[in-house]
């Protein structure tokens, strides 16, 4: 009786000790991830600023410039968060993973855009931006030869959109004509033009947003319903506006002059099926356009795995890359007046 009674309080130290153990080897864990989470927050360098005014409304900002005063100018990368068109705002997730290019030598632009207008409202917006850019360059050091944007979502759908429609005043499909420069903010004379592009999971083609459904998604999003994200975007069920839907679509203007791409897309993205970055990837190499397109293993819409470190070493190498020197003539700066 002794003897058990003995080993039977041995039991009780053990298992004590060991859930004690587990306890610290979870707190340490959770202290690294923490400090890992830390690190990847960066203050700006000077928030809030005012790149335009739409009906009363200031447009906001951030900057973040790296701490490097031996250097002239960086290169720049803009960030455009998601939230369906609707929601979301320059401070929500992703940002602070997109302000640590900061410390790769980037200046970053994480700006808002209108979240209570249908399209291209959104895009006029994200075009002030650009614009905003060149006309401050020298304000924080942005070289204007390398510019660069990154989206998700909605955001990758603008980001796209950015890069595709360099020059383009305007687009006609139907009897359907909209403006897609637009006017928003002081700085009309300068381009919106780009010259890389990260697209995480954006749509590109609504129409088609149906065809190919992830499987095994327990609440899918029917795309072509009047309720649909597409549709609120637009104003009207996507299948009955087939000509403002293409006007809307990345992939409509595709031309052999685009920035290189950067295309990121989970397979088990239940918002937006991988058949969107396929298409959209498929268009810009059959154009000659440089188009790389990752498809992540068991990825969900905004997955954590997108902002691992090693994928954003990823994007930032595409980043680097896209903005190294060019033979010849392509070294020569851009006329910042157009």
């Amino acid at each position: 009786m002794k003897l058990f009674t003995n080993l039977h309080f041995i039991g009780i130290d053990w298992a004590y000790s060991t859930r004690c153990l587990c306890i610290l080897v979870c707190l340490m864990v959770l202290k690294t991830f923490s400090v890992a989470t830390a690190q990847q927050f960066v203050p700006p360098t000077e928030p809030g600023v005012v790149y335009a005014n739409v009906g009363g409304k200031d447009l906001l900002l951030d900057v973040y410039v790296p701490e490097n005063p031996q250097k002239p100018t960086f290169p720049v990368i803009v960030w455009l968060h998601g939230g369906t068109w609707f929601s979301g705002n320059k401070n929500g997730f992703g940002v602070n993973y997109a302000a640590s290019m900061v410390k790769s030598g980037f200046v970053v632009v994480c700006a808002n855009y209108v979240t209570n207008s249908r399209f291209p409202a959104q895009l006029h917006n994200c075009k002030a931006v650009i614009r905003w850019i060149r006309a401050n360059a020298g304000r924080f050091k942005m070289d204007t030869t390398k510019i660069g944007v990154w989206g998700e979502g909605a955001g990758g759908h603008l980001a796209a959109l950015l890069g595709c429609t360099a020059d383009v005043q305007s687009a006609t499909s139907g009897d359907v004509t909209i403006d897609i420069e637009g006017n928003v903010g002081p700085h009309i004379g300068f381009s919106s033009r780009v010259h890389a592009v990260v697209d995480l999971y954006g749509p590109t083609d609504f129409l088609k947003m149906d065809e190919n459904p992830v499987e095994d998604c327990a609440s899918p999003i029917t795309h072509n319903q009047p309720t649909s994200p597409e549709a609120l975007l637009l104003g009207a069920a996507i299948t009955t506006i087939p000509d403002k839907v293409k006007l809307a679509n990345p992939v409509f203007y595709v031309t052999a002059d685009d920035p290189p791409f950067l295309i990121q897309h989970g397979t088990a993205d239940c918002n937006v099926p991988p058949n969107q970055s396929e298409i959209l990837d498929e268009a810009l190499n059959k154009a000659g356009v440089s188009s790389t397109l990752d498809l992540l293993d068991g990825y969900r819409h905004w997955d954590s795995g997108f902002y691992s470190f090693g994928n954003l070493r990823r994007i930032r190498t595409f980043f680097e890359q896209a903005f190294s020197p060019k033979p010849a003539a392509s070294n020569t700066q851009e006329d910042n007046s157009r």
